[in-house]
């Protein structure tokens, strides 16, 4: 992951997609700015955060000065972190988990449906705690950029 302090001159193009009812899983921003007369197009970031020019953000990019793989930043001004949360994917592997274990505990795998079945409970298991890790690793980092500050 790469950390940069970047300074919004212009902020332009700001696009608020998703849904305003639920938990907010599915909120997203996308917008454009432009930095050091450089422009940038399609930055996208989770949620609906107050993007102003002249803010100050410290953010983590999965690549090298590619904006579209934001992974989250911290706002230089009121100290806000912006990522990714994964209520809902922690939620998702403790049910799968759960099943998993009530399935294995009542039953014996016998035909290929019961082994494809532990399959993919094992699987979708495996990818929401994957998703969990993954955010709670950004928002650590993230956390620890805001407490250095």
């Amino acid at each position: 992951m790469h950390r940069i302090e970047i300074r919004f001159d212009r902020v332009f193009d700001v696009l608020r997609t998703g849904s305003t009812t639920g938990n907010g899983a599915n909120k997203w921003t996308e917008f454009g700015f432009e930095s050091n007369n450089k422009r940038v197009f399609g930055a996208c970031v989770p949620e609906w955060p107050q993007i102003e020019s002249g803010m100050v953000v410290v953010a983590l990019l999965e690549e090298p000065d590619n904006w579209g793989s934001i992974q989250g930043w911290v706002d230089c001004t009121n100290d806000c972190i912006v990522c990714h949360e994964s209520k809902s994917a922690l939620a998702v592997a403790l049910i799968l988990a759960a099943a998993l274990l009530i399935f294995l505990m009542t039953k014996e795998a016998v035909s290929w449906s019961h082994y494809l079945f532990l399959f993919v409970l094992g699987a979708g298991t495996f990818a929401c705690t994957w998703d969990v890790a993954s955010a709670y690793r950004i928002k650590l980092a993230l956390l620890t950029i805001q407490r250095s500050r």
